[in-house]
């Protein structure tokens, strides 16, 4: 997809942006249907970015001073707002600053009130149950499926042949936490079909600025895991101390980063033993991650690699300390996902009974550490799949597309062990999802690189990317059927993907939560 390359590495990093003390704090503390509520403090002369209140909402003072409003025509005003005082606002555009020399603190409480949906009908559609495709009318009520004629229909939609699935999704992401980027990714997103996302490790900070734009029927819906867990100097410190420093030369042998970190506790936390873990689990949650996400790299070299002192990024956790972050988790109620990058950190992970593998084994190997380390077995596959674990294979990762410019002959071998390892998986039943883990991209390249090593059929990936995937993002809704009782959500093809799996980026027509999404295409409609 050509959109990848949109945004140069630079402009990235400036959308990023350094972790400054001096700018504003906004914690989203509840975000669904019916409410927002985001804590928002404000340090010593800190001025937020221009930003809209789509809803009236109430304003109650944790900690008070002087608090500048500067509207989005430049006019400001100062109001004195003393701790305690609860004050009343209309929707509003404007930037907020510090005007004082004490620390504000606010609770914002907006109350969503969306305009009355539409009822729709829709015609002359041909309908995925799962298996095949079934002519059928449906309609949307409420923003929910019904197979029921409704009373009043506000429009007809005649979908005159169209092929329809339900939406796709991202099992593994990594750039939504940054409020510059969002509007680009979240069109071009929606533009290919995928309306569910999984952020598998972000800043916890960037999330919140992106918070109010996302689980809306216009935005993509995204879960996130926030900071991932792993030991000292290990993966993804390299990544986000780099990334906070505004660069983006990923040296592993800068380990003087880690030793001064700008990121812990925001895009990661270090846990070396029991009792790390008893200190930190509790930071871990206090973000209300919708999953938590483990770091295991060549767990068989632990012992080796923890006294490694100059480089980082290179190992993980404690394998031991596995099966108690595990037990955790089931206690907190809180799904648990772990990045592997042998075949001895899969069996480390699935022992313990993780819920999803982040990668398959291999996915991106060292070359020199021999292929058979990377290798699963019939043995490992069978057991993922007794116990249910979901593997997200990522094929096309960040750091296999270097092999295609370094080392083409190598990347032949890569895709060898692709190919035997997710077939292994598929094999014994274990679900796949659909996922990339590389900026700038999204599940759709790994959708069709998987369908070029020949492993699954078309109805196969058509279940991965549009059931098996959105359902690992959002185990709790119900977005993976296209029957009454569900969200009336779909996409709708020119042509059938059963038949030519192309056709899944050739979209007529998009659908979310009982709206329409513009498109420059779209069915003739009649009121």
């Amino acid at each position: 997809m050509s959109w990848v390359r949109v945004l140069s590495c630079s402009a990235w990093l400036v959308c990023l942006g350094a972790i400054s003390a001096e700018e504003p704090e906004r914690r989203v503390l509840l975000n669904d249907a019916r409410w927002l509520v985001i804590e928002n403090t404000y340090p010593p002369g800190s001025e937020s970015a221009l930003h809209t209140h789509r809803w009236p909402r109430t304003v109650y003072v944790l900690e008070g001073g002087a608090i500048e409003l500067i509207g989005a025509d430049g006019t400001a005003r100062i109001v004195e707002a003393a701790a305690g005082q609860t004050m009343s606002r209309p929707p509003e555009t404007h930037r907020v600053r510090n005007a004082g020399g004490t620390r504000i603190r606010v609770l914002e409480t907006e109350a969503k009130t969306p305009p009355r949906l539409a009822t729709y009908a829709f015609t002359g559609g041909r309908w995925f149950d799962g298996d095949k495709f079934v002519e059928r009318t449906l309609y949307s009520v409420d923003g929910m499926f019904t197979e029921e004629r409704p009373a009043n229909i506000d429009e007809i939609v005649d979908l005159g042949g169209l092929y329809v699935v339900p939406p796709f999704g991202d099992a593994h992401a990594h750039h939504f936490d940054s409020r510059g980027l969002f509007s680009q990714i979240n069109s071009n997103y929606l533009a290919e079909g995928i309306f569910y996302a999984v952020s598998m490790t972000n800043g916890i900070k960037g999330k919140q600025s992106v918070l109010p734009q996302v689980l809306r029927p216009d935005t993509i819906d995204i879960a996130y895991a926030d900071a991932g867990v792993t030991a000292t100097l290990g993966h993804p410190i390299m990544v986000y101390e780099t990334l906070a420093r505004g660069g983006y030369d990923f040296d592993r042998t800068k380990v003087e980063r880690a030793r001064q970190p700008k990121a812990n506790e925001d895009a990661y936390f270090i846990v070396d033993n029991e009792d790390d873990l008893d200190r930190t689990w509790d930071r871990v949650l206090a973000s209300r991650p919708d999953l938590v996400k483990i770091y295991l790299l060549y767990s068989e070299e632990y012992a080796t690699r923890r006294d490694w002192s100059d480089t980082y990024g290179d190992r993980g956790l404690n394998p031991a300390l596995v099966p108690a972050i595990v037990e955790r988790a089931r206690r907190s109620g809180v799904r648990l996902a772990a990045h592997v990058e042998t075949a001895a950190d899969f069996r480390v992970a699935v022992a313990a009974g993780v819920d999803i593998i982040a990668h398959h084994p291999g996915y991106s190997p060292d070359q020199e550490i021999p292929l058979e380390r990377y290798r699963l077995t019939a043995a490992d596959a069978r057991l993922a799949a007794e116990q249910g674990t979901i593997v997200v294979p990522t094929p096309l990762s960040s750091a296999t597309q270097r092999y295609a410019e370094k080392d083409p002959e190598f990347l032949t071998v890569v895709r060898e062990l692709h190919r035997t390892n997710i077939g292994a998986l598929n094999d014994a039943g274990v679900p796949l999802a659909i996922g990339t883990d590389a900026y700038f991209s999204s599940a759709s390249r790994d959708a069709f690189l998987l369908h070029e090593l020949g492993l699954f059929s078309n109805l196969e990936l058509l279940c991965m990317w549009s059931v098996t995937t959105p359902a690992m993002a959002f185990p709790d809704r119900l977005i993976t059927q296209l029957e009454p009782g569900y969200e009336a959500s779909f996409v709708a093809l020119r042509a059938d993907p059963l038949s030519d799996f192309a056709a899944v980026k050739d979209i007529a027509y998009r659908f979310k939560q009982g709206r329409p999404i513009p498109a420059p295409e779209q069915p003739g409609s009649k009121q």
